[in-house]
C-alpha cells in the first residue's frame, strides 16, 4: 500500500487488499474454487475482489474471506 493510506480512496484500498489476498492465496497453493468451498463465497465474488473489479465487497464477505487463512 502507498505510504499515506489517508490519501487513497476506499476503492483503491480495497483493490490493494484484493491484490494482496490473491498473492497470498497463490503462495498457499489454493485455487479460487478451493477458497470458495471453504468460505461459502462464490468464485465470482472472490475473483472480482482479487482482481479489483468489485469494490462493493460487504464486510461480512470480507471477514469470511479473511478468516479462511
Amino acid at each position: 500500500m502507498k505510504d499515506d493510506i489517508y490519501a487513497q480512496s476506499n476503492s483503491d484500498i480495497i483493490r490493494e487488499l484484493g491484490t494482496r489476498f490473491k498473492d497470498y492465496r497463490k503462495r498457499m497453493g489454493l485455487t479460487q474454487k478451493e477458497v470458495a468451498a471453504h468460505t461459502g463465497l462464490s468464485v465470482f465474488t472472490i475473483s472480482t475482489f482479487e482482481n479489483g473489479t468489485f469494490t462493493g465487497l460487504t464486510l461480512s464477505s470480507f471477514l469470511k474471506y479473511s478468516r479462511h487463512w
